[in-house]
């Protein structure tokens, strides 16, 4: 979440920003395909209320194919579903 601030003086576009930022993501993972490059689990932090990875999530990133009827599908048989 992004932080807008709250209570009268919260963004008037922080619902349209949200709504947006949902899409993006929406579009981008029917798109590719996401693998974690690690084997292994990373170790996590707390950071505020949220945990995060102490090092990050480097991610391998693989372009699907799309159909004739535009809808994506995966390039790999082996990927996790």
């Amino acid at each position: 979440m992004a932080a807008f601030g709250g209570g009268i003086r919260r963004c008037i576009g922080a619902a349209l920003a949200q709504a947006e930022m949902a899409e993006v993501i929406r579009t981008v993972v029917s798109r590719v395909e996401l693998e974690p490059t690690r084997p292994k689990r990373e170790p996590v932090v707390m950071r505020g209320i949220t945990l995060v990875p102490r090092h990050g999530t480097p991610v391998r990133i693989r372009s699907r194919l799309v159909s004739g009827g535009g809808r994506p599908h995966a390039q790999s048989a082996t990927s996790p579903r």
